[in-house]
């Protein structure tokens, strides 16, 4: 369980966003860590295997899942983090909730808690995933397309650098809007823990 040195969240302004849009959907459902890390700025991503009893098999996905009784979101994260990409709490900065999105086909609504590490991390990943890797951000501005997906088909998506594996869906969806408030400026480790804008780190073109 972590303590206030160990990735307790501060009130961050930034964040405050997703506040109005998170009271109209209702209490969440479930919680997945953003971990961002590096310049050009990479996010911690998580391979779920291919179990047919998994409804997310075979995805990339930020490390996450259900809200257990007696947490709240970003101990839920934090959980979750460690179980499946070993992720440690004392290692990453928390930034707080910054909002709720909610799945298209379960309807399941999920809290994006926004968090920086504060020294290099290997990932290594758990029971629950295949693999657990830094994935650079930039990756999202691409533009979709169809790719096969080794459960579902062809799926509108980006292909990961590592594998043919789409990246879609949820997790492309939460990414791109955390790839916007990068762009613009918006998300707080930059000023606080001197990651560069991506703005400059991943140039735009003239």
């Amino acid at each position: 369980m972590a303590t206030p040195s160990q990735g307790e969240p501060g009130s961050d302004p930034a964040l405050a966003g997703g506040g109005d849009k998170a009271r109209r959907l209702g209490p969440p459902d479930a919680a997945v860590l953003a971990l961002l890390y590096g310049c050009p700025l990479k996010v911690a991503v998580i391979l779920r295997p291919c179990r047919p009893d998994d409804p997310w098999r075979c995805d990339p996905a930020l490390p996450g899942g259900h809200i257990k009784p007696g947490e709240d979101t970003i101990r839920t994260a934090l959980r979750e983090a460690w179980e499946e990409a070993h992720i440690p709490a004392s290692a990453i900065k928390v930034y707080g909730e910054a909002f709720t999105e909610t799945t298209l086909a379960g309807r399941i609504k999920v809290s994006i808690v926004i968090a920086s590490a504060r020294i290099p991390l290997e990932l290594r990943p758990g029971p629950e995933a295949k693999a657990a890797i830094w994935l650079p951000l930039h990756i999202v501005e691409e533009n979709t397309r169809l790719v096969l997906h080794p459960a579902r088909g062809y799926v509108l998506g980006i292909p990961l650098p590592i594998s043919s594996i789409p990246l879609w869906g949820f997790t492309l969806r939460v990414l791109r809007r955390i790839y916007q408030w990068a762009l613009r400026g918006l998300l707080p480790m930059q000023a606080v823990d001197a990651l560069c804008p991506l703005t400059a780190s991943h140039p735009q073109g003239p």
